[in-house]
């Protein structure tokens, strides 16, 4: 799992996950990816019991890619 913590206490099951994180680009490029339990996965001491998460946003375009179409850093003209 990438950034996701579980845990039960009785019959309540609490998912964690720290949005100010992110892991890289989803595998079509599209979204950035902030949390996955990589596919599905038992709850803490529930073995039957699946979670399956993923957690992502939509990619910011950066102000200079948008302007010129590719990435580039202001520093890169004079």
């Amino acid at each position: 799992m990438k950034n996701v913590e579980m845990s039960v206490e009785g019959n309540i099951l609490t998912i964690h996950v720290d949005l100010s994180k992110e892991f890289g680009p989803s595998a079509s490029g599209k979204t950035m990816m902030i949390a996955s339990t990589e596919g599905n996965v038992s709850v803490p001491g529930y073995e039957e019991v699946k979670v399956g998460l993923n957690v992502y946003q939509k990619k910011q375009d950066s102000f200079n890619s948008i302007l010129t179409g590719k990435d580039c850093n202001i520093s890169d003209y004079p």
